[in-house]
């Protein structure tokens, strides 16, 4: 596409899709939406120009979009009876197909079910400009900075044609700014005029530069700020953004200002006005929307109601966890996807997506190459036992086991050498937090634990809200059954989640479980002499956990109750479903991943092999 036509192509795009989301009932052809008012493309030409803008085919995005408004439907009016009628077909099973597809599970499975709407897939790119998006947790941040006021009188800033509002302006007032990365947020003054602020951030290196802000101008008699100083120049300020709940949506910067401006428009144009109406997205109208711009890239940030924990990219990123670890517990056996789809009521086909989404690779690649390790590593320690090891995994001989092992990692499997673990002293709590872990491996010892299988208690009757149910039990005290264990009266809390043990119970695979407990005492095994045994209360199973080398993660700031729910959902979904997938851990698949809550503070641990 021609730089100079990008903003006329995101206009008609924009035009056909609210006239496809107005008239989601109906059944469209593409011929009617490209002759829509505002669109007057010719078919053929618009459904090419369709198909390279969203990144597919019209017929597959308006059905994507069509069954997210249905499930919107279901969930809002708590019925699916007629349902393909309401939305355009009168055929009801190739909806139950289209929907199953989309949402993962069956109209009425969506109606009994807690489950998730799933967003529209991500763009990758605007009018041929590679683009991300990201949702994140963003602290409170404070700026330093101008407030800039139209220069028409009676005229006012517009969030979409004045975006990247700060590059026109630094260079006329750079000497008033401290330097990259430079924010830019429209916000308004106590008569409810709109001014543009922009400014740096202020931070520890810069806090006396805050202070300094006293000097600031008192303003004009109506409360506003004042729009210059005695020498005519912006006056200076400090403006408090909330943190929250933000999508973040950024490109690379290209050197040209004037593009990148251009390409800062057409980000707040897809965020504000595609984006947000194809997820239904809500924006929190006590946040900020605002702009940073850094020497490498520019970002949005687009403020949302809700919780970290609400997301839909929580739900995918969990199921794909699941999966992952519903196939590590069956290396050794046949996997069917169609059975775990089954136990979980989603979708084959959606559970490969949010799979291959999550971690880069079908779940078919993932297993083969799980297996094709394993098999090398006990190959290495026992050759003695080289056929039962080829059985275990599967494999009808050794040269078909070392043709595949060859052509998956490019060498031959005795040659293979696990990559070597360098831990990091630090890693972001979330993506672009502030806030550190602290990364460690440390030695274990042994636990002597008494665990329950928690299923659900009275602050949390959603069974699959475990995030909610642990940290709840983690701080308060109750009973199962009037058979209450109070470890608070001990004055010391240790309590224990561990986190994929019997995750599926044998007699009942559709049960979820959550084995969670006290820590009674940790075990020397070395040390000689009777002890008085801790007493297993009634309800609960005494289990010995074996100790060992594990990966201990750790906030660096100690955190109450108030923000347990919010710290944990970030540790897990960073450290646990991705971190150390992502750095290719050799974690021992004999032994459980611990969370524990002890005096106050939160501690992961992974375990490793050896």
């Amino acid at each position: 596409m021609n730089k100079r036509d990008d903003l006329k192509i995101m206009d008609k795009m924009e035009k056909a899709l609210f006239y496809m989301q107005e008239n989601i009932n109906r059944k469209l052809s593409l011929k009617e939406v490209a002759e829509a008012e505002g669109v007057s493309y010719n078919p053929v030409y618009f459904g090419n120009v369709f198909r390279e803008y969203f990144e597919m085919p019209w017929r597959d995005y308006y059905i994507k979009l069509k069954m997210r408004e249905a499930a919107r439907f279901i969930r809002r009016e708590r019925i699916c009876a007629n349902i393909s009628k309401l939305f355009g077909y009168s055929a009801y099973k190739s909806f139950i197909q289209a929907f199953k597809r989309e949402i993962g599970m069956s109209p009425a499975a969506f109606l009994k079910s807690d489950g998730q709407i799933p967003d529209m897939p991500d763009r990758r790119q605007l009018c041929g400009v590679k683009i991300r998006t990201e949702l994140m947790k963003k602290e409170d941040i404070s700026i330093c900075g101008i407030a800039l006021y139209p220069s028409e009188p009676g005229s006012r800033f517009d969030r979409l044609e004045d975006a990247a509002h700060a590059l026109i302006c630094i260079p006329d007032w750079e000497d008033r700014l401290d330097g990259p990365p430079y924010v830019g947020i429209w916000t308004f003054d106590e008569k409810g005029t709109m001014f543009y602020c922009i400014g740096s951030l202020v931070g520890e290196d810069n806090e006396a530069l805050a202070g300094s802000l006293e000097e600031t101008q008192e303003g004009n008699t109506d409360g506003s700020p004042a729009n210059s100083d005695d020498d005519g120049r912006p006056v200076r300020l400090r403006q408090d953004i909330s943190g929250g709940q933000y999508a973040v949506f950024s490109a690379a910067r290209t050197g040209d200002d004037e593009r990148d401006t251009q390409i800062s428009r057409m980000l707040a144009r897809y965020a504000m006005r595609e984006w947000r109406m194809v997820n239904a997205k809500d924006t929190n109208r006590q946040g900020y929307t605002y702009e940073v711009f850094d020497d490498e890239r520019l970002y949005l940030y687009l403020p949302l109601l809700g919780d970290f924990g609400d997301n839909d990219h929580w739900t995918s990123s969990m199921q794909a966890s699941l999966f992952r670890e519903y196939i590590d517990r069956h290396i050794t056996e046949e996997i069917k996807s169609s059975l775990y789809a089954e136990k979980t009521h989603y979708t084959e086909r959606w559970l490969r997506d949010s799979f291959k989404s999550f971690y880069g690779t079908t779940p078919g690649k993932y297993t083969v190459a799980k297996r094709l390790k394993l098999a090398a590593r006990e190959l290495m320690d026992h050759e003695d036992r080289k056929q039962k090891v080829l059985e275990k995994y599967h494999y009808p001989s050794m040269s078909v086991f070392a043709r595949q092992f060859i052509n998956h990692y490019g060498v031959s499997y005795k040659e293979f050498r696990e990559p070597e673990i360098v831990l990091p002293e630090r890693i972001p709590l979330y993506p672009g937090a502030k806030d550190q872990i602290r990364v460690t491996e440390v030695s274990l010892p042994a636990m002597k634990t008494a665990l329950h299988p928690l299923t659900k208690y009275p602050e949390y009757t959603e069974v699959s809200d475990y995030p909610g149910l642990v940290t709840f039990w983690f701080t308060h005290d109750w009973n199962w059954d009037d058979q209450g264990y109070n470890l608070k009266s001990t004055g010391e809390i240790d309590r224990i989640f561990l986190y994929d043990v019997h995750l599926f119970e044998k007699k009942k695979p559709d049960r979820l479980q959550y084995p969670i407990g006290v820590v009674l005492e940790e075990i020397d095994f070395r040390q000689t002499g009777e002890k008085e045994p801790a007493q297993i209360p009634e309800g609960y199973q005494e289990r010995i956990l074996e100790g060992g080398r594990y990966i201990c993660f750790e906030p660096e700031d100690s955190c109450g109750s108030g923000n347990l729910l919010e710290l944990y959902q970030q540790m897990e979904s960073g450290i646990f479903l991705k971190w150390y997938y992502e750095n290719q851990l050799i974690i021992s698949t004999t032994r459980e991943k611990i969370i524990r809550y002890k005096n106050g503070r939160l501690y992961f641990y992974l375990p490793l092999e050896g």
